[in-house]
């Protein structure tokens, strides 16, 4: 699921099960880093319940989810935000990630058959270029706080675009247009509908044939060139048919308009147009 679940790279079928954000999060500051934890849990443990129970021993905790592998086993990923300076508290003023990963490795002595098992590191710089790389403009999110920045990536994880985050963010809402119960907060807005169970993967819309128009029996080649003449749409209508699929494993979202020209490319002989 996006830049999250990109990042931690889990294995084919994970599924998440549960989502979450404290909303009193530490006051924000210029400089706050996040730190990111995969911890993974013993087979019999429920990740809902071992979540809950560790985030409840770390301060800087701001949210995080949770969700089983293809084989049952639980995992949780725990997002931390702390001041840069926050290193200089304890002895360590250039350790300041070092604050979070003792407060993980003391919570983590109270389910001792738990273990990490990965960690992501973001400062305000790596965060809005997250944004920037799912093509939007990070002038936008100059006013953002760091840990908004962390919201909005977790709040992706519940089948909404960023794009739709962000244009939400000043009004309070991420679903103009739809009816649900507005809660006034762009992200409490999503994770109260994903909890509902009003978000998930889109099923993809049947599509009637579309076919390019030739001239009498005239041999088309189907080229880069003849393919950019088509719409998204009928992109998705031509892949749809030759058995290709239109949307990314993991987030969901359609494939880019050039994926899938370059795709329809290398199985050009399977397209039929008349």
């Amino acid at each position: 699921m996006t830049h999250l679940y990109n990042r931690l790279q889990f294995p084919p079928e994970s599924r998440m099960r549960g989502i979450w954000t404290r909303s009193d999060a530490p006051t924000p500051t210029d400089d706050d880093i996040v730190l990111g934890h995969l911890i993974r849990l013993p087979g019999d443990q429920d990740s809902d319940v071992e979540s809950d129970f560790l985030t409840s021993h770390l301060p800087f905790n701001v949210g995080g989810f949770s969700g089983v592998y293809a084989d049952g086993r639980p995992w949780v990923f725990v997002l931390q935000v702390c001041p840069a300076a926050a290193g200089a508290l304890v002895g360590r003023p250039d350790e300041a990630l070092w604050v979070m990963r003792d407060a993980m490795h003391r919570a983590l002595r109270f389910n001792h058959e738990a273990w990490i098992d990965g960690e992501l590191a973001w400062n305000r710089t790596l965060l809005r270029m997250a944004y920037g790389e799912d093509g939007l403009d990070t002038d936008a999110l100059t006013s953002w706080p760091v840990v908004d920045l962390v919201r909005g990536l977790l709040a992706e994880c519940c089948y909404v675009d960023l794009s739709d985050i962000v244009a939400g963010y000043a009004d309070g809402c991420a679903f103009p247009g739809v009816q649900h119960d507005c809660t006034g907060d762009v992200f409490t807005d999503v994770f109260q509908r994903w909890s509902l169970g009003e978000l998930s993967v889109p099923e993809p819309p049947d599509y009637e044939d579309e076919v390019v128009d030739g001239e009498d029996d005239e041999e088309i080649v189907v080229t880069r060139d003849l393919l950019k003449t088509l719409s998204d749409r009928q992109l998705r209508a031509v892949a749809k048919e030759i058995g290709l699929r239109t949307r990314r494993r993991k987030s969901g979202k359609w494939r880019s308009r050039r994926t899938l020209i370059d795709l329809l490319l290398e199985n050009a002989h399977l397209i039929e147009v008349t």
